[in-house]
């Protein structure tokens, strides 16, 4: 009996996995832009991609993970 209600409310309202994949797909399409792009790319190139790639992230996690450090630092020394 109720699995025919929870049936019912999934066609009727979509399941979570619907919805997951509905919300996702989007940044799923962008991805799947780049698909030419990447296959047009040597070996060497996708290497300095991935280097390029790597330097970014680095960049814009410099500030959160100097603030972890300093956060580490001073639950190991209580003092400072």
């Amino acid at each position: 009996m109720l699995d025919k209600l929870f049936s019912s409310f999934a066609k009727l309202f979509g399941s979570k996995s619907d919805k997951d994949l509905k919300k996702i797909q989007p940044v799923v399409d962008q991805i799947l832009a780049y698909e030419d792009q990447m296959h047009a790319l040597s070996d060497d190139e996708l290497k300095a991609q991935t280097e390029k790639f790597r330097k970014a992230i680095a960049e814009a996690t410099a500030e959160t993970d100097t603030r972890i450090t300093e956060i580490k630092a001073k639950l190991d020394d209580p003092e400072t």
